[in-house]
């Protein structure tokens, strides 16, 4: 019996994220679970919409957490060698401090590691882990708009497009439910995602 080295790895970043998710769901002050559809725009041809999982949350203490899920189905278009079947999985576990009351807006501190693995043509490479430290301003409430606006270092020996800036809100319309968007860039490439976010 033969099993994909790849659909291996897939299939342990979703249960991975899945096993994260009760320990995280006691305690809080804030909790959202979020699904969202962002896209590609910049210098990249052939790229279809990521799919996106997550939750994130804080406690009273200020603790923020947050883990997300990944995956994008799609095809590279190499020039003259041809157009090549792409998929991508990702998986991004985030900690961090606020130094204030999230629910007037504070400033935030937080270092996170994403691991991806991607195949071609059915061949996997190896998993790419990367860890960022993020700083930046966010607003978290249960109720009302919820936005963040920050930086994001690659520090684990990058050496080209270390350095993010992210953005987003959400707009509550109708009680524990917001829709918004997500902006993430990095020199002349941006994702932009639009997300269905669930807070309690």
């Amino acid at each position: 019996l033969v099993i994909n080295f790849y659909y291996g790895e897939k299939m342990k970043k979703i249960l991975l994220f899945f096993l994260l998710t009760p320990f995280m769901c006691f305690g809080n002050n804030y909790l959202d679970f979020s699904s969202g559809i962002a896209t590609y725009s910049g210098d990249l041809e052939g790229n279809s919409p990521v799919y996106t999982i997550g939750y994130s949350g804080n406690l009273d203490s200020g603790f923020l957490y947050e883990v997300f899920y990944s995956l994008e189905d799609s095809s590279i278009d190499f020039g003259s060698f041809g157009e090549y079947d792409y998929t991508a999985s990702g998986l991004s576990f985030n900690l961090g401090y606020a130094f204030m009351d999230l629910k007037e807006g504070s400033p935030y501190l937080t270092f996170g590691i994403t691991d991806t693995d991607v195949e071609i043509e059915g061949l996997a490479s190896d998993s790419d882990a990367s860890q960022y430290l993020s700083v930046g301003y966010m607003r978290r409430s249960i109720e009302g708009i919820n936005w963040r606006v920050g930086i994001s270092e690659n520090v684990n020996d990058c050496d080209d497009s270390c350095t993010r800036i992210d953005g987003g809100a959400t707009f509550e319309v109708s009680q524990n439910v917001a829709l918004g968007f997500d902006i993430h860039a990095v020199e002349d490439i941006s994702l932009v995602e639009f997300i269905v976010q669930y807070r309690f």
